[in-house]
């Protein structure tokens, strides 16, 4: 099934159709599986807590819980369900084991504002890969690997002061993307 739009997402779950829960399971059912395995989960552990997820996700959308909106996919909603029902679990395993607090899980009113901030790094990061070629490069390396002007210089085989009036100038398109993208205004 090709890309479905949040209004479709929902109103298939609403409906319960198979091809909707498919593409869920599909799309996004992989990146929580991924997650939790990172966090010291089992596959079928995953599994269990994304079922749930798309059941949450159901209630809170009948309910009227579950407010669409235009800085937050639906897919970035339900991937924070499940990450945050995981959360729960090692919560409460760990409490059950005479643990004390293990992990704060942010309340509801948080949760939105989580999510908000997710998709604009998501943006973000969509923005950056746009950019292509040698201004991803280094922006990459100089922000997320902390290396040094020096550093980049060497892996890239540039002299410094390509590298850092590289950098200034990606810096500048990457600005000027953003301000362009409703989502990051």
């Amino acid at each position: 099934m090709s890309h479905l739009t949040d209004s479709q997402i929902v109103s298939g779950l609403l409906q319960q159709e198979d091809a909707v829960i498919n593409y869920l399971y599909d799309e996004i059912g992989p990146k929580v599986k991924q997650y939790i395995i990172s966090k010291g989960g089992s596959a079928e552990e995953a599994n269990d807590i994304f079922q749930e997820g798309i059941v949450s996700a159901f209630i809170n959308i009948k309910s009227g819980k579950y407010q669409r909106s235009d800085t937050t996919k639906f897919t970035t909603y339900l991937t924070q369900i499940c990450k945050y029902k995981w959360y729960d679990t090692l919560k409460s395993a760990h409490k059950s084991k005479g643990g004390g607090e293990m992990i704060d899980v942010p309340d509801d009113a948080n949760i939105v504002e989580a999510m908000e901030l997710s998709e604009r790094y998501s943006i973000l990061h969509e923005l950056i890969d746009q950019l292509g070629g040698q201004c991803k490069e280094i922006l990459q390396r100089f922000y997320w690997q902390k290396e040094s002007i020096d550093e980049i210089s060497k892996a890239l085989k540039m002299v410094p002061a390509s590298v850092k009036n590289g950098k200034y100038r990606c810096m500048q398109k990457l600005k000027e993307s953003a301000q362009n993208n409703e989502h990051l205004r």
